[in-house]
């Protein structure tokens, strides 16, 4: 009907048009850096980790690039197929892409990462975290650590929370090349503040409590709305057909995680212990714990 939009037919697609020849897989660099010192009973730490994407694997539409190939090699009837949603190719952002054209005899192009114009896809994460320990000696335990750290990029990786997108390695992230626009900045999963404490304590030899609490900050949250066609570059006819899912608000552009945030989170965790022998000589422990 009038009314349909068919996103798919349920074919299995030609993998030689839907899959770059010269995809690499994803990869990420993490190193750690830590230094742990004793203090008496207690131990103190302090830990500096890194990641940085180094290549990743999503889908993106190519058919911009078809149109001008089309134009340059005299190719005839392209604009009726290649509309903007037709071509889908899981490849490597920011990388040349060698794939078959769809319903073109098999032919293989070559497109340049400049001729697609899309960037690499980047994410880092830092992280510094001090930790103290107290093991249990008879009476209490503790175990604390507060970690600062920064997550920023144009890709949050598999999924896509903004959206709540969860189809693994073809989020709409670089779907279209307008969506890239903004894209850049502090991830979902940021949160500059955590800090987690465990403990335990001995009300009595028998009678045992214990606590673990988590306190995050905020979480980042970006706007989206309608794309504004720019008629120089041509970019939002074909992203507004997602909707309003770019990084504009009102027609200006929104960065990534510059919009509102979300609220703290807290959880307060409590546990109780109480161990009864019995006649026997066997132990009884009755356990409850709460959670918030």
């Amino acid at each position: 009907g009038s009314f349909c939009n068919v996103t798919g037919d349920g074919t299995v697609p030609d993998t030689s048009a839907a899959i770059s020849h010269n995809l690499k897989a994803t990869r990420e660099t993490e190193w750690i850096l830590g230094y742990e010192q004793k203090f008496g009973d207690w131990t103190a730490g302090l830990t500096y980790t890194h990641r940085n994407l180094d290549i990743s694997a999503e889908d993106m539409a190519i058919d911009a690039a078809v149109l001008a190939y089309c134009d340059a090699n005299g190719l005839t009837g392209c604009s009726s197929t290649w509309t903007g949603y037709n071509q889908y190719v899981i490849t490597n952002p920011g990388h040349d892409v060698v794939v078959n054209l769809r319903g073109q005899d098999g032919r293989e192009v070559h497109f340049t990462a400049d001729e697609l114009g899309y960037p690499k896809a980047k994410r880092t994460y830092d992280a510094v975290q001090l930790s103290v320990k107290h093991p249990w000696n008879g009476k209490w335990s503790f175990e604390g650590n507060y970690t600062w750290s920064r997550a920023k990029g144009n890709s949050e990786g598999f999924v896509q929370s903004d959206f709540q997108q969860d189809d693994s390695g073809i989020t709409q992230d670089f779907d279209q090349l307008g969506f890239l626009e903004g894209a850049y900045g502090y991830l979902p999963n940021h949160r500059r503040h955590r800090i987690k404490m465990y403990g335990a304590y001995a009300i009595t030899d028998a009678f045992i409590v214990g606590s673990n609490v988590s306190i995050e900050s905020p979480r980042p949250l970006s706007c989206f709305g309608y794309h504004p066609v720019d008629p120089v570059t041509g970019y939002g006819s074909f992203e507004n057909g997602y909707g309003n899912a770019s990084h504009y608000c009102g027609g200006v552009l929104s960065p990534r995680g510059t919009a509102q945030k979300s609220e703290w989170v807290s959880q307060v965790d409590l546990s109780g212990r109480y161990n009864i022998e019995i006649p026997t000589g066997q132990m009884i422990t009755l356990r409850v714990d709460i959670f918030t």
